[in-house]
């Protein structure tokens, strides 16, 4: 006699019942959105640093410090309220606050310091970053950057080496919001083709990208809390993959040969040796 394992109450189809939070635990992940500042890259040099040594060739006589205080409540308030801190390349919005915070007016601090921040040596790319995205990409994961940026990025990017590693690259200035609006990360798994329950988003801002992606069902990773390097990010998602592949044999499928046996009509099974457990006279070979 057949000795059948031990059934588990399972949800009906019919009904539309699924376990979602078992089911999303389990799914592979196939996409990965990666922030940029903060996260793949960061400035080289801190930036109240930088804007006092050019405002100073306009005659700014500021602290450091004073330049970062003013520089900070000036950020602050330029963004309240705002859906979209950056249009296009952003000088709308840097431009009235980088004047106010070193005091100095002349147009010609805001061209010196866009043209520094456009060259590579302005900006210090994440370790090992490279090297993860490089490995991902073989393993046939799509990658994709999703940041509050103005158009500068992309060509940033392509200075930096990097953008030949993502497929593509979304950017609030282009968008028209900034995360945690769904439309960025909507916009992500569109260019990728994937849905958002197969990609989980690495940021270091818990309410724009931690909740922005978990909100529209993405998964996501805190950068500096859940992941802490690209090594380990390419690590943790490798892993959930190939925990995913080694259990693919034996995760709950429904039978499409014997739909119909008697008390069981609609559930989904656990299928084990190519058998349904529901039907022990089944030996159906066609799973969906």
């Amino acid at each position: 006699m057949l000795r059948l394992p031990r059934l588990q109450r399972v949800s009906s189809p019919r009904l539309g019942e699924t376990n979602r939070v078992e089911f999303f635990k389990e799914r592979p992940i196939s996409a990965l959105l990666l922030d940029a500042f903060g996260t793949l890259i960061t400035a080289s040099e801190p930036e109240g640093r930088v804007y006092l040594r050019y405002a100073q060739r306009y005659g700014c006589n500021l602290s450091e410090q004073e330049v970062v205080q003013k520089f900070g409540t000036l950020y602050n308030a330029a963004c309240r309220g705002v859906k979209a801190r950056y249009i296009k390349d952003g000088r709308a919005f840097w431009g009235p606050v980088i004047s106010q915070a070193t005091g100095c007016m002349q147009p010609a601090l805001l061209d010196e310091l866009y043209e520094y921040y456009s060259q590579n040596n302005a900006w210090h790319v994440c370790v090992h970053a490279k090297e993860a995205l490089s490995r991902l990409r073989s393993l046939g994961i799509k990658t994709a950057v999703v940041s509050d940026f103005d158009t500068r990025l992309q060509p940033l990017l392509q200075t930096l080496g990097l953008a030949d590693l993502f497929d593509a690259v979304i950017v609030s200035a282009e968008i028209g919001a900034d995360k945690p609006d769904p439309r960025m990360f909507l916009a992500a798994c569109a260019a990728l083709k994937v849905t958002c329950a197969d990609a989980v988003h690495v940021g270091d801002d818990i309410r724009r990208d931690v909740e922005g992606a978990k909100a529209i069902g993405c998964r996501a990773w805190l950068w500096g809390y859940d992941v802490r390097s690209m090594a380990e990010v390419a690590a943790r998602l490798h892993g959930i993959n190939l925990k995913w592949k080694r259990k693919s044999s034996t995760r709950r499928r429904k039978c499409i040969i014997c739909p119909r046996t008697p008390g069981f009509q609609g559930l989904y099974t656990y299928v084990k040796v190519g058998r349904c457990i529901y039907n022990a006279d089944c030996h159906c070979s066609g799973l969906a």
